[in-house]
């Protein structure tokens, strides 16, 4: 992917956009940082820094819209609101890992597997050996083989159950991981 570059790039400012950015972000107004940042990529288009703060603004938002989506789904009385709240765990699993947040992926994934048990779909089940597989991966990082392989067992039990390729997958690593445990 080719940089983007700025004719005469323009420094003044920047610095203060940043931080007021930051300062936003830490208050969770993310439209608002977005914006400043925005504006600081406009007049340096070659700003780390900047291009750094919009992914962290644009993450923590979708965090945010997985959390409530989450909720929303878990509280919803319908087999579609436990798919979605089935997928937005998973997501928001896949979210906080990324951001260094294991406890809480862990709690995401959890809740995934547990909403996933009781999904009468190929989808919800699919998604819910991905997030016990998962779960898994980060469990055996921790040095919690019990719990990991506990997780792995329950990807392969879901993933043998949905017909989608994804989760015969989760369910084939699974139970490759399972393997390599017990070895």
């Amino acid at each position: 992917m080719p940089l983007p570059s700025s004719p005469n790039p323009d420094y003044s400012g920047v610095d203060s956009l940043l931080s007021h950015a930051k300062a936003l972000l830490r208050d969770n107004n993310y439209d608002e940082a977005l914006a400043l940042l925005e504006k600081a990529i406009s007049l340096v288009t070659r700003n780390a820094a900047a291009w750094e703060g919009r992914a962290l603004a644009v993450n923590d938002r979708n965090r945010e819209a997985w959390r409530v989506a989450a909720e929303l789904g878990r509280l919803s009385e319908t087999s579609e609101g436990r798919e979605t709240a089935i997928k937005a765990n998973f997501n928001l699993g896949v979210s906080l890992k990324e951001a260094g947040a294991l406890d809480e992926a862990r709690e995401a994934w959890r809740t995934a597997v547990q909403l996933g048990k009781l999904s009468q779909t190929d989808e919800g089940r699919e998604t819910a050996a991905r997030a016990s597989f998962n779960l898994g991966v980060i469990l055996k990082q921790a040095g919690a083989l019990d719990e990991a392989r506990e997780a792995w067992q329950s990807a392969l039990e879901l993933g043998k159950l949905s017909s989608t390729s994804k989760g015969r997958e989760a369910a084939a690593h699974a139970g490759l991981n399972l393997g390599a445990y017990l070895y």
